[in-house]
């Protein structure tokens, strides 16, 4: 069995993806439609986008946050203490509620649900892509009982603030990309999903490598900016525009969205 020591380093999927989290690259030659924001980022959607689309959070599991020493390597690459005080209090009390909300208008809609989150299988971690399995060896040390994310553990699993219900899909990943270490793919395409409604984090790893993986794979993605994070603050600003989405758009726009496709179902 696993100790319950894994509980508390639980903030070690931040500290790992930060310093592993890969260059964004290049979007291609994909425009991205719409700005954060502003009447033009609801008129440039066609509301049928939801006909075929899924809600998909990433990694939104908790705790949400605690406090904990300032992560090592995180100096190095120009993150303060300050800068990572504001992530966890923009999580907190702005993109965890927002996330809540975009979960709620989609099942108004009634659209699919999928949360990933963290969660390996076995107990010395060999399920873990190598660069986080090294990445936490650095980190944490040889001994994976210390380790976070262990399906076992309480923190591998959505956040209770999202109101999981009975059937909408959970899934766990072991990378970065849940395209590259789960069976998301197989979901949506069961699902016969054509665009996605991404939430959750972080920018500049998980959520970010997500996307573009499922731009990759064809997927129309609209991103709800005010319901993302990262363990950086700034760091979530500047890779918000490198994840290259069809949509970017706020909280409070996406459910005006969404309301303009329930009035014109009902003329229908």
């Amino acid at each position: 069995m696993m100790t319950s020591s894994r509980a508390r380093l639980s903030l070690g999927w931040a500290v790992a993806l930060m310093i592993l989290a890969l260059a964004p690259g290049d979007a291609g030659e994909r425009e991205r439609k719409t700005q954060v924001g502003g009447e033009g980022s609801v008129d440039d959607v066609d509301p049928a986008f939801f006909d075929h689309a899924a809600f998909v959070s990433i990694d939104f599991q908790p705790p949400m946050w605690r406090d904990e020493p300032l992560p090592k390597g995180f100096a190095e690459i120009g993150i303060t203490r300050a800068d990572v005080d504001e992530a966890r209090r923009y999580l907190v009390e702005v993109a965890l509620p927002n996330a809540r909300r975009v979960a709620d208008t989609s099942r108004a809609l009634g659209m699919p649900l999928i949360f990933v989150h963290w969660g390996y299988q076995f107990e010395d971690g060999m399920d873990l892509d190598p660069a986080t399995y090294n990445a936490f060896m650095d980190n944490y040390g040889a001994d994976t009982s210390t380790w976070p994310h262990h399906i076992s553990e309480p923190d591998s699993k959505p956040a209770d603030e999202l109101g999981v219900r009975p059937g909408e899909y959970v899934i766990a990943k072991t990378a970065q990309d849940a395209f590259a270490s789960s069976n998301i793919a197989h979901v949506l395409e069961n699902l016969q999903v054509e665009n996605i409604v991404f939430v959750g984090g972080d920018t500049g790893a998980c959520l970010g490598n997500s996307a573009r993986s499922a731009i990759a794979a064809g997927y129309r993605v609209l991103c709800v900016e005010d319901a993302t994070f990262d363990a950086s603050q700034a760091r979530r600003q500047e890779m918000l525009p490198e994840i290259g989405c069809d949509h970017m758009m706020s909280t409070e726009d996406f459910e005006r969205l969404v309301e303009r496709r329930l009035g014109s179902r009902s003329q229908e």
